[in-house]
């Protein structure tokens, strides 16, 4: 549930108290609504869209590509296992054992990209 941030002018301090405790506005919204109610103030308009859409659409984007390419991903591994049939195909463990390293290689360099921060970042 979204809430116009127009409609806060409008609203009471307990309204809005009760709006910001219900755990329904977004983290940008929140900030603003607690803004409100510390500076009984209205609050910028645009700025407040501009900062609701810019946090909806990175991680709405994150959320559609992330699924997308995790299933591309799984979807891959299910048809490379589909060569472990010994009926259809030869291969040595030497050959199974170089397969996985190299998933495994860039599995983790993904991880790595995901985990680290700037107080994470390797020094001496």
């Amino acid at each position: 549930m979204k809430v116009s941030v127009d409609i806060l002018g409008y609203l009471s301090q307990e309204t809005i108290k009760k709006y910001r405790d219900s755990c329904l506005a977004s983290i940008p919204m929140l900030s603003l609504i607690n803004k409100r109610l510390i500076d009984s103030q209205p609050v910028d308009n645009q700025r407040a869209e501009g900062v609701m859409e810019t946090f909806d659409s990175k991680r709405d984007r994150f959320k559609r590509l992330a699924s997308k390419r995790t299933n591309q991903v799984i979807k891959s591994l299910e048809i490379l296992g589909h060569c472990s049939n010994k009926h259809s195909y030869e291969y040595t463990q030497d050959e199974i054992k170089q397969i996985f390293m190299a998933i495994e290689k860039k599995l983790n360099d993904i991880k790595i990209n995901f985990k680290m921060t700037s107080e994470e970042a390797f020094h001496f």
